[in-house]
């Protein structure tokens, strides 16, 4: 049904502080119904189960990629030659975390389970490349901020020897020079605790017979 109405309008714009001089206009159905039962929707859905559950995981993203940025970037550097991987790398893993984040019950320690999602970020784009790990310069890694000279050049050089190494051993060394556990590496690579500590031991003779050849 066509009904000619600025009553209800004129009342709205009133109500908001603004001017009620308009010309009248035919519209269907009531606008002022309309207009409240659009508003009314949109207040609604802000206050929605899965509105208030968005917002609840919004929140826990932005905490734990604010608590735990120097680890995700650290293990993207590790895993990149260059600094547009680094960044790919980094937004694959944030994009992964915002993925399982909802899924996380909290079973693990949140650091176990960062490392746990970066690391297989890292290792799938790894595998997909198929790549030679010893092809690109020394001189294409992440550029490395805030450190002088000589420290940055032991960084960039411990980085190569690693990048040398198999996935699952360059995710125990890198792990091992963050401070954690034992039992987090043996959690986020799947082996047992004395594996672990076996490889890790094999792998830093490999570093350092590697140093000596290049020193």
């Amino acid at each position: 049904m066509h009904t000619t109405s600025r009553c209800g309008t004129s009342r709205l714009l009133v109500l908001f502080g603004m001017t009620t001089s308009l010309p009248t206009y035919t519209v269907t159905g009531n606008p002022l119904r309309l207009f409240l039962k659009k508003a009314a929707a949109a207040l609604m859905a802000d206050f929605s189960p899965e509105a208030k559950e968005r917002k609840r995981l919004e929140a826990a993203f932005h905490q734990t990629v604010s608590k735990y940025a120097d680890t995700i970037s650290g293990i993207c550097f590790s895993f990149a030659r260059n600094p547009a991987e680094y960044e790919d790398l980094r937004q694959d893993a944030l994009i992964n975390i915002w993925r399982g984040i909802g899924n996380f019950r909290g079973e693990a320690e949140t650091r176990t389970w960062i490392y746990r999602v970066v690391m297989n970020t890292c290792v799938s784009v790894y595998r997909k490349q198929q790549r030679n790990p010893i092809r690109d310069a020394i001189t294409e890694i992440p550029e490395i901020a805030d450190t002088d000279g000589d420290t940055r050049e032991d960084i960039t050089f411990m980085h190569y020897l690693i990048s040398q190494l198999p996935e699952t051993d360059r995710c125990i060394i890198i792990m091992w020079l963050d401070d954690q556990s034992y039992e987090d590496i043996a959690t986020v690579t799947g082996l047992n605790r004395n594996t672990v500590a076996t490889r890790l031991r094999r792998i830093r003779l490999k570093l350092a017979e590697q140093a000596k050849k290049i020193i």
